[in-house]
């Protein structure tokens, strides 16, 4: 995102949230592969990952079958 909106940017001041990520300032498009690297980034990073829902069929599915491994 370029412009946040104001309870964003008002969190980020505070320290109150951080916002990560893997790609730098100049990809504007995302491709499948940059979404599966994005993924796999955050559940490294995270001491404690909670999914609502995880489509039985999907990439996060078998990305959290490996969980374990890492």
């Amino acid at each position: 995102m370029r412009r946040y909106e104001k309870p964003i940017k008002d969190a980020l001041s505070a320290n109150r949230i951080l916002i990560v990520s893997p790609f730098p300032d100049i990809v504007f498009k995302y491709s499948y592969k940059t979404i599966l690297d994005r993924n796999r980034f955050m559940f490294e990073l995270a001491d404690k990952i909670v999914l609502g829902y995880i489509d039985p069929y999907g990439d996060l599915r078998k990305l959290t079958e490996n969980l374990d491994l890492w």
